[in-house]
């Protein structure tokens, strides 16, 4: 879809992803390869991130913004 609007990706050590190199049969199987990886990637620190999370609630971490306590006392407990 990338390709036919006309963008154009670069990766540094590889070189330019265009609409006409992806013409290229290889360098359409490693454009898909190399995405399939990153998707896998994605999909493990999600997996990893969900099981810290998990495991610092079973041992009591709390997340969050801490709730705020006010004191309420003097004047302001009397006007109250």
């Amino acid at each position: 879809e990338l390709t036919n609007r006309g963008v154009a990706v670069h990766i540094i050590n590889m070189g330019m992803f265009t609409a006409e190199t992806m013409e290229n049969p290889m360098t359409k199987l490693l454009f898909n390869v190399l995405g399939a990886f990153a998707e896998f990637e994605r999909s493990m620190i999600l997996e990893r991130t969900q099981e810290g999370i998990r495991d610092a609630r079973e041992k009591g971490v709390k997340f969050g913004r801490k709730s705020k306590t006010h004191k309420i006392e003097g004047a302001l407990l009397h006007a109250i």
